[in-house]
């Protein structure tokens, strides 16, 4: 079965809101690390915390687009719904908003590009060509088994990394590594949505991982993600041999064994549903929790 909040607002639904948390949480995770050494720039970090949102915001509403032009969803699809699919949206409108919201992201990066010089031109530039290239394009990432890597990167490592850099103008290794926090539990909920989709996508050709290698591998794959984003904490408190409370994250521990029993048992589309939703809010749930024990 389809969740379709009809009663909220069309564009409200289009962009996602309970999947942006994979863009927050390394933002704050980010902050965190720049904050506990003294690094702070309320006009930087609202700048970055735009065009995180925006570049996700519109790499879910070109996602609906695409996948809707292409014939990729329609109204059998399981999962949440899709604007277009169900007549909430006009084409049109959606190319506008696209537009708009691209526009947007790439006003914040501009700012953020002066300020931080060239590494954040980098990432700015491919991460906007990411969220295009995810389902536009003759080889769509997302449609040939690519998007993992690029979403345990970007909403991982990168954006942990470069906000830290652009407050700091540093880059420690343990940044880096802690990046991997918000990475492998992003790529959680990436996974879920795929092993969730998983004979859609197979019927319409879409070859995400699940697709390619089975409904195993994505469990085995949503497994070793939280497994990895519960162990990197441990491996951070044992380089800096200090920020012990930031081990209070562990308190996490039972939600996600919710979503893990969901993601095993494989029964429906509405129990990975609800698995993917609190897979989402319980990423920026254990960043705010593990951010709060680093600062004490």
């Amino acid at each position: 079965m389809k969740t379709k909040p009809i009663a909220l607002n069309p564009w409200l639904i289009a962009t996602r809101p309970k999947t942006l948390t994979a863009g927050l949480s390394p933002v704050v995770l980010g902050m965190s690390f720049a904050l506990s050494e003294g690094f702070f720039n309320f006009r930087i970090l609202i700048m970055i915390l735009i065009a995180t949102v925006a570049l996700q915001i519109a790499t879910n509403l070109t996602n609906d687009y695409f996948d809707f032009i292409k014939g990729i969803d329609d109204k059998d699809r399981v999962g949440f719904t899709k604007v277009l699919v169900e007549g909430l949206i006009s084409v049109q409108s959606m190319r506008k908003a696209i537009f708009a919201v691209f526009a947007v992201a790439g006003l914040a990066s501009t700012y953020l590009i002066i300020k931080g010089g060239w590494p954040i031109a980098i990432i700015a530039i491919t991460a906007i060509l990411f969220a295009v290239l995810y389902t536009a394009g003759p080889f769509p990432l997302g449609h040939i088994g690519l998007a993992d890597p690029v979403e345990f990167i970007y909403f991982g490592p990168i954006a942990v990394s470069g906000t830290y850099y652009l407050l700091a103008h540093s880059l420690p290794l343990y940044v880096m590594i802690g990046g991997c926090i918000p990475g492998f539990l992003s790529l959680a909920i990436l996974t879920v949505d795929n092993l969730r989709d998983y004979e859609t996508d197979k019927a319409k050709g879409k070859k995400s991982l699940c697709v390619r290698f089975g409904k195993k591998f994505a469990q085995f794959e949503y497994y070793l993600c939280v497994l990895c984003g519960f162990l990197t904490p441990i491996v951070l408190v044992a380089i800096t041999r200090k920020h012990f409370l930031s081990l209070s994250c562990f308190i996490m521990l039972p939600l996600y064994k919710t979503c893990l029993d969901a993601v095993r048992d494989n029964h429906s589309a509405d129990d990975l549903n609800k698995a993917l939703k609190q897979t989402a809010a319980s990423l920026l749930l254990f960043t705010l929790i593990f951010s709060t024990g680093w600062l004490l």
